[in-house]
């Protein structure tokens, strides 16, 4: 596999990041992490030469961390792939987190701490998406009592 490697397909994007996974294990023997791969890396909607790869980094050893990350950036560098890293950290301000559940794993290692974190993150998004949702079905309910208003009015404006 060289520079420039045709990612267009699902088939070529796996067997780059079985060869990642191979490299991150070999240097990373100790399974005290797990790397997670996620958006459109891992679907259909993936574009050659425009996507790049979202990547969590889940470690509690913050230097190890780092190095993942700096290991992970320059093996998709390679191969002229952008990457978007980011570290996990446990906050109820980051439900982009619980995509973790949908994503990729490269590794075995998926602590219960992690799990019950994440879980936690998802009811939070979730709340958040409900909330959201209602919010904009008030919103369209106002705009439709206005409209009525209007024409009611005599003011039409349509």
């Amino acid at each position: 596999m060289e520079r420039g490697y045709d990612l267009s397909t699902w088939k070529n994007r796996r067997e780059l990041l079985i060869r990642f996974q191979k490299a991150l294990l070999k240097k990373f023997s100790i399974e005290d992490y797990n790397v997670f791969i996620f958006g459109s890396y891992i679907t259909a909607e993936f574009v050659h030469n425009e996507s790049d790869i979202d990547i969590i980094i889940y470690c509690k050893d913050a230097g190890k961390r780092n190095d993942i990350e700096l290991f992970a950036n320059e093996f998709f560098l390679y191969y002229d792939l952008q990457s978007d890293i980011l570290q996990y950290f446990f906050s109820e301000n980051a439900p982009i987190y619980a995509v973790i559940l949908d994503s990729l794993r490269l590794t075995d290692y998926f602590p219960k701490e992690l799990k019950n974190e994440l879980y936690y993150l998802l009811k939070i998004y979730d709340h958040d998406m409900r909330q959201k949702r209602e919010k904009q079905r008030y919103l369209h309910w106002c705009y439709l009592m206005k409209k009525d208003e209007l024409v009611k009015g005599g003011i039409s404006t349509w």
